[in-house]
């Protein structure tokens, strides 16, 4: 199975740059956040002409999430029940006894705003609904922008990054915690000492610099990892004329 996560930047602004990747990489399942627009308004039929059933959890210009899979998904469930603003950032299913869990991570603003607790307060509750889930299956994936940096290797340049949002050392800890419950980061994993991003803001010539950041993630239980053969970043998409400011990420799992 091959899987991907990316923060598309509004659906409907890159609709057919997606839908010509997802067919060119074979992807058999999209995880997509900033999706930008209502469900009512989502271009569903587009993806079911090319072979996927698709599920979206939207809003108006903010936020929104959705998942696109070849194959057939169960048990589809949209929000967050802990998510303390009850904003459009998650949607789940279940793919071949696998739970896939798609999600936006608030951004955060500015470090000490309200926005930036709500962030962590987001982190600690994505960990212990993610505690919950690991009582009843070690087959969990969850994809999407998690809008933090991990480490060193995950930034252009960790001094100029300082004390910046989506690399402070709450956020990070709050990332560590979740993945110490028993998570394993695919792409750090098979990427184990490179600089790596998937995401370059579109101000200052960013992606040509290379000043980028790796916010966006797949993270998968010991029992899914031990299958997967490969995880990437494709930023030849983020190159691309009127691309979002996101890179897919995508990895095989030979379940």
């Amino acid at each position: 199975m091959k899987i991907a996560t990316w923060n598309v930047n509004s659906i409907r602004v890159r609709l057919d740059q997606i839908l010509e990747w997802l067919q060119k990489e074979n992807i058999d399942v999209l995880g997509m956040q900033e999706i930008k627009t209502p469900d009512d308004k989502f271009p569903y039929n587009n993806f079911r002409d090319v072979g996927y059933n698709i599920e979206s959890f939207g809003e108006v210009g903010f936020n929104g999430v959705a998942i696109a899979s070849k194959l057939s998904m169960e048990d589809v469930k949209k929000g967050f029940v802990l998510d303390a603003r009850d904003q459009k950032r998650m949607i789940s299913c279940e793919i071949n006894g696998i739970k896939i869990i798609n999600v936006y991570v608030p951004n955060g603003k500015n470090v000490g705003a309200t926005d930036y607790y709500y962030k962590l307060d987001y982190l600690a509750k994505l960990k212990e609904y993610l505690s919950s889930l690991l009582k009843s299956t070690n087959r969990i994936i969850l994809m999407g922008d998690l809008n933090v940096a991990l480490s060193d290797l995950d930034v252009y340049n960790s001094n100029q990054m300082g004390f910046k949002i989506g690399f402070t050392s709450p956020e990070r800890n709050a990332m560590k915690d979740i993945l110490d419950i028993g998570f394993f980061d695919a792409c750090r994993e098979f990427h184990k000492n490179e600089k790596i991003f998937s995401f370059w803001d579109y101000r200052a010539n960013s992606f040509l610099r290379n000043v980028g950041l790796r916010v966006d993630y797949i993270l998968m239980t010991k029992e899914i990892f031990k299958k997967a053969v490969f995880c990437d970043i494709d930023a030849k998409e983020r190159a691309k004329r009127g691309s979002s400011d996101h890179a897919p990420l995508y990895a095989q799992i030979n379940d």
